[in-house]
């Protein structure tokens, strides 16, 4: 073998290892999630092209790879049925290379700037390398001239191997031109779109000095606790934009909850095991929990909520376990009944405390939501009736009232439903949305309920009537790549006459509540926002991106 061809044989396995090991690892997960969500997932066309046609055509590629090492392009035809999937490798890979070139994109930077550049490998491996191996191999079998053919529709084993290679190489100029322009096109109109949305209309101030920002929250009015590099916990004055203290210490590997009081925070172990729990201005270690995942196979802790009082956590471990911990003690009640005779694929979505700190409430793919009180840990009630006859339908979220005597719960059912926490009854459900209800909140009052959807809507609603009152639509995506628009999260401001809207699309966006005029937009952040809130007195917005923190003042417009 000459070196010419040692070299070819090289490439061509360096550029098909890489997306064999990326499809080999993943095929299992998509199709297990083709096979049990199947009738929710929003991915259903990536799984089929990946799944079966990136699979036929690595396979296709591997075997004339391999029949090239073996020399064995000179002395036998070659089938159809391996060219024919070359093909499909080729042009899986222009598919994956178009959803590389939409990342990269003007418009989509400003969306995947909150993504580290390692979330590009596998759609450069997926897409650039098979490219390579695909054309290489094309070329190969137009030199050597053999391909099984029948003389009644070829003349030629030469005339179908030259149309082989030009046909693929057809494709390749063609469908990347197209994804090209065609995306050029898109992304021009999208970014006119961003640009306009960067809008500021409220004057801020950006909490300096902060890097790999994960999340931030009001402790009280004019202080604002961060959650930046390497776990440092940052306490700031709105008043001055000042620290005011500053943790020297870092107790845990992933901090999970900061209490309302801003003393503590509840972090998961380097080992993801064990929940610790650390006062902020020292970083001195209160409590390690330990009795987590105990003889089980491939399980973590998931999420760590501290009450609002900060005497107590709660925390969702290995999907479908509830512990409630007494932080003093370090003790803790099972609360055991979510998920029972379900798949493996169930899991509980969310907790949350009451603001009395007596109730705790749990959601769950098993499409139901529980109240547990939390003195004792017994069940108070199972609340049954959002995703009735749907087996694959979930409880995404929960929150109480303002006084704790009522509890909302949103699901992928498309609806709300609000219960009285002392008797579990349902007292109203809210339908209107056309796609999952990610979230809903009540406002101080407790008269209203503001829900947010995946059908980019935000809905206010008077629990009395049970009626739609308000319909706010939150406009163009700006993003390239979301399938759809959403909003994923709509709060009212204390005094209920404003509403905060955020999506994973658009700028977070301030509202009349009374009728839902678009108050103002909350833009110009480097990355997408991961999250925004009011203050407590509802005159201040926070919004978090992954390289900034601004304090809006929404008393007034610029």
């Amino acid at each position: 073998m000459t070196i010419k061809n040692k070299l070819v044989n090289i490439a061509l396995v360096v550029s098909l290892t890489p997306t064999t090991i990326f499809y080999i690892y993943l095929s299992p997960l998509l199709l297990a999630s083709a096979v049990f969500i199947l009738p929710y997932t929003i991915i259903l066309p990536y799984t089929i092209i990946f799944l079966f046609g990136g699979g036929y055509g690595l396979l296709s590629s591997w075997i004339l790879v391999i029949k090239h090492i073996r020399s064995k392009f000179q002395n036998k035809p070659l089938s159809k049925v391996w060219l024919i999937g070359n093909v499909v490798t080729l042009l899986v890979a222009i598919f994956y290379y178009s959803q590389l070139v939409a990342r990269l994109s003007p418009s989509g930077i400003a969306y995947a700037q909150s993504y580290p550049w390692s979330s590009y490998a596998p759609h450069l491996v997926i897409s650039i390398l098979p490219i390579i191996a695909s054309i290489i191999l094309a070329s190969l079998v137009t030199k050597y001239n053999y391909v099984e053919s029948n003389e009644s529709y070829f003349k030629s084993s030469k005339l179908m191997s030259l149309s082989y290679y030009n046909i693929s190489l057809l494709i390749l100029i063609i469908l990347m031109s197209y994804v090209c322009v065609s995306h050029y096109i898109q992304f021009k109109r999208l970014k006119d779109i961003h640009d306009k949305q960067q809008q500021a209309d409220y004057s801020y101030f950006s909490l300096n000095s902060l890097s790999n920002i994960m999340s931030a929250e009001f402790i009280n009015n004019d202080t604002v606790a961060t959650i930046s590099n390497k776990n440092q916990v940052h306490l700031w004055s709105v008043s001055n934009n000042n620290f005011l203290e500053i943790s020297s210490k870092s107790c845990a590997s992933e901090i999970m909850s900061i209490s309302l009081d801003g003393m503590k925070v509840a972090s998961r172990s380097g080992d993801k095991k064990s929940v610790i729990i650390c006062d902020i201005l020292s970083g001195e270690i209160i409590a390690t929990l330990r009795a987590h995942c105990e003889k089980k196979h491939q399980c973590n802790i998931e999420s760590a909520v501290l009450s609002p009082n900060g005497t107590k956590v709660g925390v969702i471990s290995g999907r479908k376990d509830v512990r409630l911990w007494v932080i003093e003690s370090a003790t803790y009640k099972l609360l055991d009944g979510h998920c029972r005779n379900k798949d493996v694929l169930c899991r509980v979505t969310s907790i949350s405390f009451s603001p009395d700190n007596e109730l705790l409430a749990t959601t769950s793919r098993d499409g139901t939501a529980k109240i547990w009180i939390v003195d004792s840990g017994e069940l108070k009630a199972n609340l049954v009736g959002h995703c009735i006859n749907n087996e694959h339908c979930s409880v995404l979220r929960s929150r109480f009232s303002i006084d704790s005597t009522m509890l909302v719960t949103s699901s992928t059912d498309r609806t709300a439903r609000v219960w009285d926490t002392e008797t579990g009854e349902p007292l109203v459900t809210l339908k209107g949305h056309k796609d999952h209800v990610w979230n809903a909140m009540f406002s101080h009052n407790g008269l209203q309920v503001v829900t947010a959807s995946w059908d980019n809507t935000a809905r206010v609603w008077d629990l009395k009537l049970g009626t739609e009152l308000l319909l706010i639509e939150g406009g163009a995506c700006d993003i390239a790549l979301q399938s759809s628009c959403d909003i994923m999260d709509a709060y009212f401001n204390k005094d209920g006459i404003k509403i905060l809207t955020v999506s994973r699309s658009n700028p977070p966006r301030i509202w009349d509540a009374g009728s839902g005029n678009l108050l103002g937009i909350l833009g110009g952040h480097e990355s997408r926002p991961l999250s925004a809130k009011f203050s407590p007195i509802g005159d201040h917005v926070l919004t978090v991106s992954r390289n900034s923190v601004r304090i809006w003042d929404i008393s007034k417009r610029d």
